[in-house]
């Protein structure tokens, strides 16, 4: 995808800031009046702050900046707080037009209660619940059959988890490809668009996952190993010593795992937008997560929570359904596959809205992050 190349952010009389996606943005929020003229602009947060009257874009629209002190917060222009409230939370503005969007921790989570009118769509909402039924048929016949066991215990396992793996980074890729087409044009994504380069994305998708939370994963398998290989001889303070500490490394390891595995979701949203190598979408994510780590975990916190509340309504009928069965019931193979095909299609909203969610993140990071000047 390309990068966009005629973004402004604006710092208001205020202090906030927002960002227009155009020149043709900013020009036309200043002719109508919602951008005061003692407002000033950059092109990038490593840019110093310019007043409007001494750019060349926008200097005939400001031709004189009073000079006077500033007003008060609250007798400044109502108008922009009125454009924070309605063009502010339209997730469908494109980058190149005339919506401005608000860059702080506010602006991320209005993104994200919006990308929720992106979520609950038929099409996806259905590609999310046939992904989860087929992860819960997966760990259904991975637990059944248990083929390959005789060659490596774990081997169903691994090999249910990398079919799931995939289907889940071809729905990301998908539904990121949609929805980003989406965000641009203004219109719904055609076939042919949501599918460019699918099947590559795809596999990058589950390349670069494998080697995020997959790399700890392989740790922490590697290190349970290690602990009970030791346990095996006569115990001796050294052999104590050395399991001890394989044993702690790995509870932090696990500790970690969970929150890198939700970061991991940003991997889509590279790989599809930025269309890199996946080295480069490694490096990519790992410095958008050292420049703004805190931020990603709030987003991230909050786009979970929206998830699970969305995905409630379904998901508390289904546990009330399987603590009420009878110790006998679950036993039986069809009642657990019966329950496992209900909690998928429970999961499917959670799995659809993170997908969505982590679009709006990476692009309020990506293109929107602006620090305030002081």
């Amino acid at each position: 995808m390309a990068e966009p190349d005629d973004v402004w952010f604006i710092r208001l009389p205020d202090g906030r800031v927002l960002r227009a996606g155009s020149t043709a943005s900013v020009r036309h929020h200043l002719e109508s009046g919602e951008i005061p003229p003692d407002s000033r602009v950059r092109r990038a947060h490593g840019e110093a702050w310019v007043f409007l009257e001494r750019t060349s874009e926008f200097a005939d629209l400001v031709p004189h900046r009073s000079r006077t002190p500033a007003q008060p917060p609250a007798a400044r222009r109502p108008a922009s707080s009125r454009l924070l409230e309605t063009d502010a939370n339209r997730a469908g503005a494109p980058v190149g037009g005339l919506h401005l969007h608000t860059v702080d921790v506010r602006g991320g989570v209005t993104e994200l209660l919006t990308a929720l009118e992106s979520t609950f769509v038929r099409g996806r909402l259905l590609g999310a619940g046939a992904v989860t039924v087929a992860a819960a048929v997966l760990v259904l016949l991975a637990n059944r059959t248990r083929l390959g066991q005789d060659v490596w215990p774990p081997l169903p396992w691994v090999a249910a988890g990398l079919v799931a793996l995939f289907l889940q980074a071809l729905y990301a890729a998908y539904v990121t490809q949609a929805t980003f087409v989406e965000l641009s044009t203004l219109r719904p994504a055609r076939a042919e668009e949501a599918r460019a380069g699918l099947l590559r994305n795809a596999l990058r998708v589950v390349l670069v996952e494998l080697c995020a939370p997959g790399g700890l994963l392989l740790l922490i398998g590697g290190l349970r190993w290690l602990g009970s290989w030791l346990a095996e001889p006569p115990d001796g303070s050294v052999v104590e010593a050395i399991v001890g500490a394989a044993a702690v490394v790995r509870l932090v390891l696990e500790v970690v795992f969970w929150p890198v595995a939700g970061l991991s979701l940003l991997l889509a949203p590279v790989v599809v937008i930025e269309e890199a190598s996946p080295p480069r979408v490694l490096w990519q994510w790992g410095a958008l997560l050292r420049q703004h780590l805190s931020r990603v975990f709030v987003y991230e916190a909050l786009a979970a929570a929206l998830g699970l509340i969305t995905t409630l309504p379904l998901l508390v009928p289904v546990t009330l359904a399987a603590w009420a069965c009878s110790p006998a019931e679950l036993a039986n193979p069809v009642v657990r596959g019966a329950l496992g095909v209900l909690f998928g299609v429970a999961l499917a909203p959670l799995l659809a809205y993170v997908t969505v969610a982590n679009l709006f993140i990476y692009l309020n990071l990506r293109y929107e992050h602006a620090p305030s000047a002081r």
